[in-house]
């Protein structure tokens, strides 16, 4: 949903002067992509990081899209979005903002986000930065309003935030879709705090993440008509890039897990209006296409578009796609094991070549391990130049033979 079609909507209420929407500032996220690293600066124009001033040593939030942690869904508008994260050890992430203008108390308000889950978002958890752990449990969205930024922290003397809005659990996959909040603040607030927070039906270790884009401004709404919001989108339904409109009941009675400083429950009983976008991420074209026929046991299948730089075992970026197939079909069938296994060209010797080919075999094993295939269905093996399938003599043999396989060991 474009930002001019939701002021649109919101102008459906009444005679809405544009003069009366409270500015966000940095609608869209727009900075420069980088994933978050302890003690350095959070350069996003407009907003604050909170958790260096919550948590100790926490890296700040990611900007996307950008490889490094595997998360490669377009923007949802302009050029970048950013990522929030949850993680095991009870450090969340949140910003914060100075508003372009007062929420003023007891007037009601229209905000939209649009908000997604990444199918991959890599990283590693405190004491144990060796590997990366994939954050792929639903969040749910908390927004706060307060007199000044990231709201208060525990044995602060600043006055208490409100929270002025929950989401659902952000759930929706690779599919950007709108989350339209309507708030009335109990006293005046000139800033907001946008929080990912622990959805109290997940199971621990709870790691997990939501991306946000393309929100609006705090729009002035009537406060009577509560369904007045619920038809203007509705009606809306007849714009091109509104497919659905889907009522998602909040609890009745909601208990907000604690944070180290607040303790809350809140009472809604008012629909959380989700906008599913028109177009889904298109579908790309397989590249292992023998995956999608029958499997027998010790068959062999080539890992195409991987590509190893010379003397390297790190598996490139370039191959996440293909490597992506082999997890979504491991996913699929839950009953096959497999064996990866790397082979080089021929002509350096022996001892290197098995290094080599072992490192770059388990490096692959370790990529669809950690993306959540269990390590009991994939082993791994070096073969090094034992096993050529065309003339070392040539480059374009010796490339051919430069290979990484897998091979299916069982098939119940």
């Amino acid at each position: 949903m474009t930002r001019a079609i939701f002021v649109l909507l919101l102008c459906l209420l009444g005679n809405i002067g544009f003069s009366q929407a409270v500015p966000v500032i940095n609608k869209s996220f727009e900075g420069f992509p980088k994933k978050g690293v302890p003690k350095e600066a959070f350069n996003l124009d407009g907003w604050e990081d909170c958790g260096k001033l919550n948590f100790y040593d926490v890296t700040p939030p990611d900007i996307h899209p950008q490889d490094y942690w595997k998360v490669k869904l377009a923007p949802s508008d302009g050029k970048t979005y950013i990522g929030l994260v949850v993680r095991p050890n009870m450090t969340y992430e949140s910003i914060s903002q100075k508003l372009g203008g007062t929420l003023k108390a007891d007037n009601c308000y229209a905000f939209s986000m649009d908000c997604v889950k990444s199918d991959s978002y890599k990283s590693p958890i405190a004491g144990d930065t060796q590997r990366d752990y994939n954050f792929t449990t639903p969040v749910v969205i908390r927004i706060f309003g307060s007199k000044t930024s990231c709201y208060h922290r525990q044995g602060s003397i600043m006055p208490e935030p409100e929270l002025l809005a929950i989401s659902p659990p952000i759930s929706n996959t690779n599919v950007w879709q709108s989350y339209v909040f309507t708030v009335k603040p109990k006293k005046d607030y000139d800033y907001i705090t946008i929080e990912a927070f622990y959805h109290e039906d997940a199971q621990d270790p709870y790691k997990g993440h939501v991306c946000i884009d393309n929100a609006t401004d705090f729009i002035p709404i009537g406060c009577n008509d509560e369904n007045a919001l619920v038809t203007a989108f509705i009606d809306a339904n007849k714009k091109d890039d509104v497919i659905a409109l889907k009522e998602n009941k909040v609890t009745k009675k909601t208990t907000i897990p604690a944070s180290p400083d607040i303790k809350k429950e809140i009472q809604d009983e008012k629909p959380a209006l989700i906008l599913k976008k028109e177009k889904p991420t298109p579908k790309k074209e397989k590249i292992l296409t023998d995956l999608n026929k029958e499997i027998k046991a010790g068959q062999k299948i080539r890992i195409e578009n991987l590509f190893f730089a010379m003397d390297s075992v790190s598996v490139p970026k370039e191959a996440y796609d293909v490597l992506d197939e082999i997890y979504e079909f491991l996913i699929s069938n839950k009953d096959i094991s497999i064996e990866v296994g790397g082979h080089t060209n021929g002509l350096p010797k022996h001892n290197y070549c098995d290094k080599l080919s072992t490192e770059r075999a388990k490096e692959v094993a370790t990529y669809l391990i950690q993306k959540g295939i269990k390590a009991a269905r994939i082993s791994y093996k070096g073969y090094g130049k034992r096993k050529p399938i065309a003339s070392n003599k040539t480059a374009k043999g010796r490339a051919q033979n430069q290979r990484v396989e897998v091979k299916i060991l069982t098939v119940d």
